[in-house]
């Protein structure tokens, strides 16, 4: 019954989402990111993930990427459509997994994306670039230590799905692990950060 209020839209400067059961034409210049969330989170309509394709156009990603907590794959596709080449997304949610399979073969990006299931950053050996992780504030907290481990020095952290009265905790938590913030954006209730190790 959703999918007739589904319809494309734009998300940050170039691309839109366009469910994949929807026709949409082009303009100059737009990219389309085709979405099929099924039972896995992210429509990509919420505030949370606006910020952070706001914030990984801003901050381009040409190496290697980790999206925590994957969801439906838009931080993925997403990252991979703006020049990421070594995606790697996580989620601890098999129909998570599955979905977001679905969503990076849609969008013909099998061979940058590769996804996983898995707890946060537990079982990684990998050194990233980028990460990113739209997901709630305590996890984000709990992240940031083993986040260190698999993130270059200088290589870039954004993080959203942080409410609004939740922000200093996640900036203190940033800076008492040794992360410089970048930035802070702001959309309705929510807060995306992005910071450097």
């Amino acid at each position: 019954n959703w999918k007739q209020y589904y319809k494309p839209f734009k998300l940050g400067k170039s691309l839109v989402v366009k469910p994949s059961w929807e026709d949409y034409t082009p303009k100059e210049g737009e990219k389309i990111l085709a979405l099929d969330p099924g039972m896995a989170f992210g429509t990509g309509s919420h505030e949370t993930t606006s910020l952070c394709v706001e914030m990984l156009e801003d901050y381009p990603c040409q190496g290697s990427f980790l999206d925590i907590g994957t969801g439906s794959g838009i931080l993925s596709i997403a990252a991979g459509m703006l020049g990421a080449k070594d995606i790697l997304a996580v989620d601890i949610d098999l129909v998570a997994v599955e979905v977001a399979r679905e969503n990076i073969t849609r969008n013909n990006l099998d061979q940058v994306v590769t996804v996983a299931q898995g707890d946060l950053t537990q079982g990684l050996h990998q050194v990233f670039d980028m990460a990113v992780a739209n997901i709630l504030a305590d996890v984000i907290l709990m992240l940031l230590t083993p986040l260190k481990h698999h993130l270059k020095e200088g290589g870039i952290f954004l993080c959203s799905g942080i409410i609004a009265d939740r922000e200093q905790d996640v900036a203190q938590g940033l800076l008492a692990q040794g992360y410089t913030i970048l930035e802070t954006r702001r959309k309705g209730d929510w807060v995306a950060l992005a910071a450097k190790r």
